[in-house]
C-alpha cells in the first residue's frame, strides 16, 4: 500500500511510482511524436520536445522559453548537439542510456 501521513486533520497518500510513470509517458509521447510543442535546433539538429517538461527540468529553459514565445528554440552554437540528447531523453524523460 502506498505511504501515508497525517498533517493538522489530513491525511496524505503518496505513490512514489507516479511520477517516474508520469514521465516514461511523457517521454512516449515525446518518442511518437504526439503534443510535442517545441523544437529545439542545436548545432544543425532539430529535436522535438515538451515545452512545459523542459521548463520544468532547466531553470535555462524555463527562463529562456518565457522570453521566447513560439515552436522554434535556437540553442547557442557551444551546446553540443549529442550531449543535449542524453540530457533531453535520459536525465529530463526518466529515459534510460540509448533512448531517443
Amino acid at each position: 500500500p502506498p505511504p501515508m501521513a497525517a498533517e493538522a486533520g489530513r491525511v496524505q497518500i503518496s505513490f512514489p511510482q507516479h511520477a517516474a510513470a508520469l514521465l516514461d509517458s511523457l517521454n512516449r509521447l515525446r518518442l511518437e511524436g504526439k503534443f510535442c510543442d517545441v523544437a529545439v535546433h542545436v548545432g544543425g539538429r532539430v529535436f522535438p520536445a515538451h515545452k512545459s517538461v523542459l521548463a520544468a527540468a532547466s531553470p535555462f529553459f524555463h527562463d529562456k522559453l518565457l522570453l521566447q514565445d513560439g515552436s522554434r528554440l535556437l540553442l547557442p552554437a557551444a551546446i553540443d548537439p549529442d550531449a543535449f540528447e542524453g540530457w533531453r531523453a535520459g536525465g529530463v524523460a526518466g529515459g534510460g542510456a540509448g533512448t531517443r
